[in-house]
C-alpha cells in the first residue's frame, strides 16, 4: 500500500495500523505529485490518499493515477469530508471515502473489502 498525507504523523499512525493488521506498506507520500510518482514506480494493490495537499492535491493524483490504472484502488481519508467532496472524489474514483479522524474498525473494513483478509506473517 501506498500512503498519501501531508502530515508526517498521520502516515507514521496508518503505517503502524496496516503492518500490525498485516498490510504491507510499500510507500509513503507528503503530496499528490510524489504519489504519483511513487505509483508508478511501484504499484500498489491500494492507494490511502488524503485530498488538502501542497503541490498536487488528492483529487489531481486521484486523477492522474487512475489515467495510468484505470484499475487502481484509492480509499480517500481527509478531513474534507463535504458532500461535494465526497462526490467529486467518487467520481475521479475513489473506491471509499473515510473522514478524519479515521475510525480504525471502518478503514479495516474497508481494507478487507477491496484487499480480502491481510496476510499474517510468521
Amino acid at each position: 500500500m501506498l500512503i498519501v498525507d501531508d502530515l508526517a504523523f498521520f502516515r507514521k499512525s496508518v503505517r503502524g495500523l496496516l503492518e500490525r493488521w498485516g498490510w504491507p506498506v510499500c510507500g509513503e507520500a507528503a503530496d499528490g505529485a510524489e504519489a504519483v510518482r511513487l505509483y508508478r514506480e511501484l504499484r500498489p494493490d491500494l492507494v490511502i490518499m488524503d485530498l488538502m495537499m501542497p503541490v498536487m492535491d488528492g483529487f489531481k493524483a486521484i486523477e492522474e493515477i487512475r489515467r495510468e490504472d484505470p484499475r487502481a484502488a484509492v480509499i480517500v481519508c481527509s478531513a474534507a469530508g463535504k458532500q461535494d467532496a465526497v462526490l467529486r472524489a467518487v467520481r475521479l474514483g475513489a473506491r471509499d471515502f473515510l473522514a478524519k479522524p479515521v475510525d480504525e474498525r471502518r478503514l479495516y473494513e474497508s481494507l478487507e473489502r477491496l484487499l480480502g483478509p491481510p496476510r499474517k506473517s510468521g
